[in-house]
């Protein structure tokens, strides 16, 4: 999603399909995270540094159990160019769509032009 400025260490997301199974068996019945998907941020591989991403705005910010993005909703990161759409998600798994915005620098082939600002010849006679 970018580089850090401080650290110039890449910034990532990761995504996390979670189901209420095994060690997530307490999501049993939690739709609001098992109808989606979960969103964390990181920098490089800096593992102290992951950020649980709560993709349900205007929600209470400390109950983190609707912090999935639910199929059919989309987040936007404007400053990375990045949309994100969870496209559907249910107990076989999730379908997830990526898009990135286009370049604001477009490479292109270099072209030179040389161009002199003396003039040189004889004079006759």
């Amino acid at each position: 999603r970018g580089t850090d400025a401080a650290s110039g260490q890449p910034l990532w997301y990761y995504i996390e399909y979670r189901q209420p199974i095994g060690f997530d068996s307490f999501l049993e019945g939690q739709t609001t995270i098992t109808d989606g998907v979960v969103f964390h941020a990181v920098t490089g591989d800096d593992l102290s540094s992951v950020q649980l991403l709560d993709m349900t705005p205007n929600s209470v910010n400390s109950d983190l159990i609707d912090a999935a993005l639910i199929a059919g909703n989309t987040y936007e990161d404007t400053e990375a160019g990045i949309t994100i759409t969870t496209e559907w998600a249910d107990s076989t798994g999730a379908s997830v769509h990526v898009s990135f915005a286009e370049p604001m620098c477009v490479p292109s082939m270099p072209s030179v032009a040389v161009v002199s600002n003396q003039v040189s010849g004889v004079e006759s006679g």
